[in-house]
């Protein structure tokens, strides 16, 4: 018996990019290719969604929430929203779609989602103002088998794997 495992992994980085509007807006797309307004917002502790959107999304209002304990955020203008529920979903922008947990809040104003700094670290994102543009870590992993496998048409067999993948794809909770 081997302890070694019958793989080698290698983590690929390299860097996708998001071309933002003025004043750090972006549109987006949901699964089923409705549109959403969303800003880059790295002063927001959290990312943030309507719950008017996911209220009336055929998407999003399929998908389980995740309970949480209440949580307080103060806005810009000084007034305080609460969430205590979030949902996990993926979100596409300019074709690099990303598996979101957002919690949901009651307004957002003309927004429908914010991307917050916890979001934004977890994709690696560097906002550059000059060219306004977000560039983000695109992460990818190769796998390489050590031993052959051979299988026959309708032939199953269990493979595996063990490594510790990126938080930002992760299971994640509140």
């Amino acid at each position: 018996i081997s302890s070694q495992p019958d793989y080698e992994s290698k983590q690929n980085i390299e860097h996708g990019y998001i071309k933002l509007q003025n004043t750090n807006y972006v549109i987006g797309t949901l699964k089923d290719k409705q549109k959403v307004t969303i800003l880059t917002d790295s002063g927001s502790s959290k990312t943030l969604i309507s719950r008017d959107l996911v209220n009336k999304s055929k998407v999003l209002s399929t998908l389980a929430r995740l309970k949480c304990k209440p949580i307080q955020f103060e806005c810009a203008d000084g007034s305080t929203i609460t969430s205590e529920e979030a949902i996990k979903f993926d979100l596409n922008i300019q074709g690099h779609v990303f598996q979101i947990i957002a919690m949901i809040t009651n307004s957002l104003g003309t927004v429908d989602i914010i991307l917050g700094d916890k979001s934004l670290r977890e994709i690696g994102a560097n906002l550059d103002f000059r060219t306004r543009q977000l560039r983000f870590e695109k992460r990818s992993f190769n796998m390489f088998l050590k031993k052959s496998i051979v299988l026959r048409p309708h032939q199953k067999q269990e493979i595996d794997l063990y490594g510790t993948l990126p938080k930002h794809i992760r299971n994640g909770n509140c």
